[in-house]
């Protein structure tokens, strides 16, 4: 049985360059599960490979992960598509990356569908209120990740 399917698009505009963005969505480091803690939890975190423009991680939190393969071979396009989950399935979530006059301008689309227990209940909540949640966090990630690295 199939549960929601979420379709998440948001946008937001923050004072970091497009460099440091991108830097801050795929820097896989030692300072991630600081800069991430929403997806990074110690428990599900997983660094399989990492290449120039790619990576193949796992990440969430142990209720609900997903292991992703990142790709920003394409300039100002980070892509993120689903390999597994304990939730969701055909999962991609892409980040369009955008100079703007005072920073970067990004627009984030989100395509899951979701499966089970968990899966229904985790879906029900981001039709309901991810766009919100996923803004907040990712603002307050790349502030993290900019303290970081001052």
């Amino acid at each position: 049985m199939h549960g929601p399917i979420e379709d998440t698009r948001y946008e937001l505009t923050v004072s970091a360059s497009p460099a440091d963005v991108l830097l801050a969505l795929t820097d896989f480091g030692r300072m991630r599960p600081q800069i991430w803690p929403e997806t990074s939890h110690p428990q599900v975190y997983r660094i399989h490979e990492v290449g120039e423009v790619t990576a193949d991680v796992t990440e969430g939190l142990p209720l609900t992960w997903s292991r992703e393969q990142y790709d920003w071979s394409q300039p100002g396009i980070v892509t993120l598509m689903q390999i597994d989950s304990n939730v969701s399935r055909n999962g991609m979530i892409r980040y369009w990356l955008t100079p703007a006059s005072t920073g970067t301008h990004i627009v984030c689309e989100r395509h899951r569908e979701f499966y089970g227990l968990r899966g229904r209940l985790a879906g029900t909540l981001m039709n309901a209120v991810g766009a919100w949640i996923l803004r907040r966090q990712l603002r307050r990630g790349i502030e993290r990740s900019d303290r970081f690295r001052q």
